[in-house]
């Protein structure tokens, strides 16, 4: 009995000496510590993507990513829904390595087909607005901002921007638009990344983008994935499984129902 005591503590000490030991030699690089499939997903630090692990920058801005309480007569929606939500993280920022990147929303009502975006430099000044046509069908729209003669700017690296995005459920009244907001910085693409990108396929893009904490080209990748191969359930899977890390379950089965159109004004 004794002996089998003895052992047991001394294999009790030698596993717990491995665990500080592994934890001593992790780096301290402002992310969370990555975790398996299976473990519980603590969302203060961590969020979990089917077969990869997205990797939650420490950063944390004010915005809105769904709209606060209707003024009446505004975009009308499902009761249980929003009339537009941004897909981004609930930190109320995220990053991107693309000059001209592509942001996401879902479109849940049909009410209105007319919206705005608005960027604005870290003084809160205009770089860049659009007016925009939405698809005639729900589900999440994609706003690409390097597309067509009607680009914006490109982002500065190491700045953050503000962005809007207003339903415009009244032309002649915009005090009736249902308005969100959020953050997105421009990082570096270091070498450790350029080079993770330069041999990964294209179906691992989304995986090394998540890993490096990198949320818009992490979702912009997956979309256009999903788009080039609508059948796959996998991509399908992790699309869900995205959304739903971030707390957006309630829509991560909306349909990607394609791209805005830029226009040049509002038609009353």
């Amino acid at each position: 009995m004794g002996i089998k005591c003895s052992l047991h503590l001394r294999t009790l000490s030698l596993t717990l000496s491995m665990v500080l030991a592994m934890g001593s030699r992790l780096p301290a690089l402002g992310y969370s510590q990555p975790i398996r499939v299976g473990q519980r997903v603590d969302r203060s630090s961590q969020v979990l993507v089917a077969g990869l692990t997205f990797k939650v920058p420490n950063i944390r801005a004010s915005g809105n990513r769904e709209p606060g309480a209707s003024r009446g007569n505004s975009c009308r929606a499902d009761a249980d829904e929003k009339p537009i939500t941004a897909l981004s993280p609930d930190t109320n920022i995220g990053w991107t390595v693309g000059a001209n990147p592509t942001f996401f929303f879902n479109n849940s009502q049909t009410d209105t087909q007319l919206a705005e975006f608005v960027l604005l430099d870290k003084e809160g000044e205009v770089v860049y607005e659009t007016m925009v046509e939405l698809p005639d069908k729900p589900g999440v729209v994609s706003l690409d901002l390097s597309e067509g003669e009607r680009s914006s700017p490109s982002l500065k690296q190491g700045e953050r921007y503000q962005w809007y995005f207003a339903l415009i459920c009244n032309p002649n009244d915009r005090s009736r638009d249902v308005a969100i907001d959020g953050w997105i910085e421009r990082v570096e693409r270091n070498s450790s990344l350029a080079a993770k990108l330069q041999t990964a396929q294209p179906s691992e893009r989304p995986a090394v983008y998540a890993e490096a904490g990198v949320w818009f080209d992490a979702i912009n990748s997956l979309a256009q994935l999903r788009q080039a191969n609508p059948n796959d359930p996998r991509l399908v899977e992790d699309w869900e499984t995205l959304l739903e890390s971030v707390d957006l379950g309630k829509i991560a089965k909306a349909p990607l129902v394609g791209s805005v159109t830029k226009v040049e004004e509002p038609t009353p």
